[in-house]
Order: structure tokens, then C-alpha cells, then sequence
């Protein structure tokens, strides 16, 4: 344990802020899946057919199903914060114990999300130098990091949150556009608190169940265009699109960077997540196109 680099999250914890967590359709429980570093061959994704359909998602450690869009009837209202958030009390609280006996140190770069922020085991490792604290939980929403930031983003003071949430917040039932707003909330209340501090939001993966429907596919490209246009030209405040950098020249997932699952990355699926999250923090000027293209 580098106790002077990072802050572990804790068992079905840590934290990254915005597209890390994939879509439902995307996400199945993370007990049954293998970590990063198991086994890489990723199972058949399973039909979606007419809508988007049969989606699985984390849910405080318990298997649930639902539809998030489904032919011929709306999808259900998402739970306001407050409520269903109130399950991952357990979890912050344990932040809080852990917070308390080995305060963590300000000015980190901080990791909040779901679940692909919570097994990122070697965050550390992929940001030599930097102090880090991962901060994800199980199957957490955006809308439950929004709910929870007073506790486990600004006491830490962070100089940059990495935000990966949002696809389980569509798995709930929330459209786009509540995506974006739950996003732009917590934009807006970090940066009323700490405005000095930068936010990267990754956006939402194209998991192998995503890619396998056009309907899905486009759900989650209107959600990360819709997350692209809130960051704007704000330089506090920037958009990751994993889709040029997971997909391959005929739309599929790129072969290594999702575990057996085809939701989790693999330890390649991290790196490259862990260089365009570099590349978003060097100056300007820093940047070349040649950096930005992805890697073949």
C-alpha cells in the first residue's frame, strides 16, 4: 500500500466522477465479475431487441433488473436523491471512520463513481507523483457522488475530481438530459465550495452490450454529448468521449480493455482512461493532436 500516494477505497467503495460507471446495459453485479486483473475474455453480450432492454445493474452489492427504455412505454422516474441514495450510508460512513483515524491529504486528485472507479487498483500506479484518493461506491449514480459531495468531496479539498457516474443513473430510469443536470449540479456546487478546483468528467463507455444495439448506443451518445456540452470551453470544468479510444474502425469494442463482463476494463482499458485524464491536465499548449488521437 503506497499510504503516501493514494487512499483506498474501502470493500464495494471508492469514488471517480462521471463516465466510468457504465450503463446498466452495461453493468452487471460486481461480486460476479473478475477484477481488472483476471481473466480478459469478454462473454457474448446479451440480445437487446426493439429498445433498450433487460439492463443489469449494481445495487448496493444485490443483483437488480430493470428496463431502462422499453417499446411503447416511458421509462420509470429515477428516485430523487435522498432516498435511495440513503443506501450507500453504510459506505460514507465507512469513508468517514477511515478519513478520521488516517486523514487523507488535501490538494489530491480525487476519484468518485461507480464501480469502474472502485476497482481502479492501480490508480496509483498510472499517476506516478500524484497524491490520489479513490473515493467510489458499488453501483453508485451520479445523482448519489451529487448527494453524498459534502462528505466525500469537499472536506478533501481536492485540486482535481475525476468524475465517473451516470450510467447507472440511466439504468434507474433517468433520461439524458437528468443526467446532465445531476452533473451540472455538481459542477456548480464543488466549484461554489473550491473554485479553484479542476473537474474531469469521463464520459459514459461503449460496453460490449452498448455497442451491440444501436438503440442503447444512442442513448448514451446523446448523454455524453449532452455532458461534452455542459463542460463547454470552461477550462475548470472538461469532457472525456471514451467512444474514439474503445471502439475499433467497425464500431466494436476494442479486443483487452473489457474484462470478462464486457462492462469493467481490463488494466489496458485503464491506462488509456489514465492517459487521456493526462492529457486533460497538462497546459494547453501541452497538447498536441498526435496525443489526442487514440491508440491503435
Amino acid at each position: 500500500m503506497k499510504a503516501n500516494r493514494i487512499v483506498a477505497g474501502l470493500t464495494g467503495s471508492a469514488i471517480l466522477l462521471c463516465g466510468l460507471v457504465s450503463v446498466a446495459a452495461f453493468e452487471p453485479p460486481d461480486s460476479q465479475t473478475p477484477r481488472a486483473g483476471g481473466h480478459q475474455r469478454m462473454a457474448p453480450p446479451a440480445p437487446l431487441t426493439g429498445a433498450i432492454q433487460s439492463i443489469d445493474r449494481e445495487d448496493g452489492g444485490r443483483r437488480g433488473r430493470g428496463d431502462l427504455l422499453q417499446a411503447g412505454r416511458p421509462a420509470e422516474r429515477p428516485s430523487a436523491p435522498g432516498t435511495a441514495a440513503d443506501k450507500w450510508e453504510p459506505a460514507i460512513r465507512k469513508f468517514e471512520a477511515a478519513d478520521k483515524s488516517a486523514p487523507p491529504p488535501t490538494g489530491a486528485m480525487l476519484l468518485v463513481g461507480g464501480s469502474n472507479a472502485r476497482r481502479w487498483e492501480s490508480l496509483a500506479d498510472d499517476f506516478p507523483g500524484e497524491k490520489v484518493i479513490n473515493r467510489g461506491f458499488g453501483g453508485a449514480r451520479l445523482s448519489d457522488v451529487l448527494h453524498y459531495a459534502d462528505r466525500i468531496v469537499l472536506p478533501y479539498a481536492p485540486k482535481v475530481v475525476i468524475l465517473n457516474a451516470g450510467g447507472n443513473d440511466l439504468a434507474s430510469g433517468a433520461t439524458p438530459e437528468q443526467v446532465r443536470d445531476a452533473c451540472r449540479d455538481f459542477v456548480a456546487k464543488v466549484h461554489a465550495a473550491l473554485p479553484d478546483t479542476r473537474i474531469v468528467c469521463v464520459g459514459l463507455p461503449p460496453t460490449v452490450r452498448v455497442a451491440s444495439s444501436p438503440e442503447a448506443k444512442a442513448v448514451v451518445r446523446k448523454t455524453n454529448r449532452l455532458l461534452a456540452e455542459l463542460a463547454g470551453g470552461d477550462v475548470k470544468t472538461q469532457f472525456i468521449d471514451l467512444f474514439p479510444h474503445f471502439l475499433d474502425e467497425a464500431g466494436s469494442p476494442r479486443a483487452g480493455l473489457y474484462v470478462q463482463d464486457g462492462t469493467h476494463f481490463t488494466p489496458a482499458g485503464y491506462k488509456i482512461v489514465a492517459g487521456l485524464i493526462k492529457q486533460k491536465l497538462q497546459p494547453p499548449a501541452a497538447t498536441s493532436p498526435a496525443a489526442s488521437r487514440p491508440p491503435r
